[in-house]
C-alpha cells in the first residue's frame, strides 16, 4: 500500500508539472529583481505639444474692432495710471469711493482706424449721470482742451466725485461740422463704510 501511494504521488506530480510547464516563460521563471537595480524608465516617442501662440498685438486687436458707424472722429477715454501703451477702447465700471481723484486720458481717433490719431481737434469735458444727463461739473478739472498730434488731450481730465452716485465722462468735439460725442464707462461711486 505504502508503494502504491508513492506512484500516485508521483503520477500526480508529473501531472501537474506538465500542466503548468506550458503557462511558464520560454527559459524558465524570471528571476526577481534586487533592489540595487534601476528601473528603466519607460521610453516615449510621442511628440511634443505645441507651444500656445503668443498674444495679440494691439495692432491686430484694433484691427479685429468694428468701426464706429455715423462718425468719423471717434473720442476713446481710459482711466488709468500710468497712461497704457495699447490705447483701445474699454467698457469696464470704474468702481471707486467718494473724494477720491481719478486721471482720464481721452485720445481722438478715426473710427475705421482707432491707431490713428486727430489733431487740432477741441475737446469739451462734462460729467454725466449713467443716463447722460448733465451733473454737477465741479467734479473735473477742466471744461475743454485741444488734441496734440499724437491725438491725446493736451490736458489729463481729473474727476473726483464727492456724493456716492453712476457718473460718466463726456466728451464732446466736432465731426465734419456736427457735434458728436463719447462717454467713458461707468464711474460708480460707492461708500467705504461697512
Amino acid at each position: 500500500a505504502h508503494a502504491v501511494l508513492l506512484t500516485t504521488l508521483e503520477r500526480t506530480t508529473l501531472r501537474a508539472q506538465l500542466r503548468y510547464r506550458a503557462m511558464l516563460p520560454q527559459g524558465g521563471p524570471r528571476r526577481r529583481r534586487t533592489l540595487a537595480a534601476p528601473i528603466a524608465p519607460n521610453p516615449c516617442n510621442c511628440p511634443k505639444p505645441p507651444p500656445p501662440p503668443p498674444p495679440p498685438t494691439c495692432k491686430e486687436i484694433a484691427h479685429s474692432l468694428e468701426p464706429i458707424a455715423d462718425t468719423i472722429a471717434y473720442a476713446i477715454i481710459i482711466r488709468s495710471e500710468p497712461r497704457p501703451e495699447c490705447f483701445l477702447p474699454a467698457q469696464v465700471p470704474i468702481i471707486t469711493g467718494p473724494d477720491t481723484p481719478l486721471t482720464f486720458y481721452v485720445r481722438l481717433v478715426f473710427n475705421d482706424n482707432i491707431l490713428t490719431p486727430v489733431s487740432g481737434r477741441r475737446l469739451k469735458f462734462s460729467i454725466v449721470d449713467s443716463f447722460g444727463f448733465s451733473g454737477p461739473q465741479r467734479e473735473i478739472n477742466l471744461s475743454a482742451a485741444a488734441t496734440g498730434p499724437d491725438g491725446f488731450s493736451q490736458i489729463n481730465v481729473i474727476f473726483q466725485a464727492h456724493d456716492i452716485g453712476v457718473y460718466r465722462l463726456r466728451v464732446d468735439y466736432d465731426d465734419r461740422g456736427i457735434d458728436n460725442f463719447s462717454f467713458s464707462p461707468n464711474i460708480i461711486v460707492i461708500s467705504h463704510r461697512a
